[in-house]
């Protein structure tokens, strides 16, 4: 494996501020070669790129959706090598190749995209480049918006949807459907430059509700939580959504959340998190958990449905003889250096954990128990049922344990349960 870009946003951020796994396999072996050369690509491009993060403060007063790019100069000429839409003042991401970057920012005050005279906008270090080695991580890019002397290269129009984290969501939006999600899992770099990876909000923030995050699992989207965001609370609880590309690395991705929780908690203070994760998003939110949840007390409450705990061994067969390798598929193999470290230390102690699965699938020649699509293994590994203090089991398969009634049921216990203890 390359190295990963994300791999700086654990502990140290403080400092500088799913479907079905085996289908995806067996699509792998499927896809035309234009597809599978694609991927190719997209995955070397993933390890071999920096990320650049900071934040844009506003030092006049501003209107409007705030742009961030990254460019170079060529033979006197400016190049536009990643952009990105913050709805409103914070942080910022843009992950590009090796090379020397000037960044900008500005207020679009008139929503067209583009850099028009007088916005107020900014020159990160003026005369000076930011450097990209093409692994980990460039922070501490902070910039203040001025009064609208600063010139900013007109190039492109900036993405629609705001990667700043609480940016609102409308779940009907084909930006969060499945199509989407199937995006982030074969072309993850395309989707991270159109619309990065965020913790969106479905409704505006509230401090008189407790946020509850839901985080989709490989291949997934937004859209598999709507049956359980319909039936939420709304007078006690906010619904919250983690977007990423599920192709990418889950460390990379559990970093990437980490940031994101982190700038969340800087901007509205939130008290209580609880936190529902399906499929591969569970070990999503364990390695966030794991590697700096410490330092987010507010994190009570953590939910798993159908997570594959043990990983997957047909994660081997596809990382052995698959053309192209999606980046997540090496996290997923049971003997790799992820699933070896994924419980080699505990929760922190403050995170109540509980443990739902299904076991509607049916066994075969080469195939144990399992949900349709995690094996019941995997599902119930040992170190993961230990730390759990509820473990409950549904005949559900891997998908349709999303819209259950019973799995409904018991997270509005679980979800109640922690509002009473606060």
């Amino acid at each position: 494996p390359g190295s990963d870009p994300f791999a700086a946003w654990g502990p140290a951020a403080p400092a500088i501020l799913g479907h079905s796994f085996v289908l995806a396999i067996v699509a792998s072996a499927l896809l035309g070669a234009c597809t599978l050369a694609k991927l190719g690509v997209q995955t070397r491009e993933y390890e071999a790129s920096t990320v650049l993060v900071g934040r844009v403060e506003t030092g006049v007063e501003t209107d409007g959706p705030i742009v961030v790019g990254a460019y170079t100069r060529e033979a006197s000429r400016w190049q536009l090598v990643h952009q990105t839409l913050l709805h409103e003042h914070g942080a910022y991401e843009l992950i590009v190749p090796r090379g020397d970057y000037v960044l900008f920012a500005f207020a679009d005050r008139n929503g067209n995209g583009l850099f028009d005279a007088g916005e107020p906008a900014a020159r990160h270090a003026l005369g000076r480049t930011v450097a990209a080695s093409g692994v980990g991580m460039v922070g501490g890019l902070d910039m203040v918006l001025g009064d609208g002397t600063t010139e900013v290269p007109r190039l492109l129009p900036a993405p629609r949807n705001s990667t700043q984290a609480g940016a609102p969501i409308d779940l009907d939006d084909a930006a969060f459907s499945a199509q989407s999600g199937r995006e982030g899992y074969w072309q993850p770099m395309d989707f991270f430059r159109r619309q990065g990876g965020n913790v969106h909000f479905v409704e505006p923030y509230d401090p008189a509700r407790t946020p509850v995050l839901f985080v989709h699992g490989a291949v997934g989207s937004p859209q598999d939580w709507r049956h359980q965001i319909s039936r939420l609370d709304r007078s006690r609880y906010q619904a919250w959504v983690y977007f990423y590309p599920s192709g990418a690395a889950v460390e990379s991705m559990s970093n990437l959340l980490y940031w994101k929780l982190l700038n969340l908690q800087l901007r509205y203070r939130y008290e209580r998190l609880l936190i529902v994760a399906h499929s591969m998003g569970g070990l999503v939110v364990r390695r966030f958990l794991l590697d700096s949840g410490a330092s987010l007390p507010q994190v009570q409450r953590f939910v798993t449905l159908s997570t594959p705990w043990a990983g997957e061994a047909s994660a081997d067969t596809g990382v052995k003889l698959s053309p192209a390798v999606v980046p997540s598929w090496r996290d997923m193999q049971p003997d790799g250096p992820f699933m070896r470290s994924l419980f080699d230390r505990r929760l922190p102690a403050h995170v109540d954990y509980a443990l739902l699965f299904g076991h509607r699938g049916a066994p075969g020649l080469w195939r144990p128990n399992n949900d349709g699509t995690v094996t019941l293994a995997s599902q119930l590994r040992r170190a993961a049922q230990e730390e759990a203090r509820l473990i409950v089991g549904y005949d559900e398969d891997h998908t349709s344990i999303l819209v259950s009634p019973q799995v409904t049921s018991q997270l509005h216990a679980l979800l109640d349960r922690s509002d009473a203890a606060a």
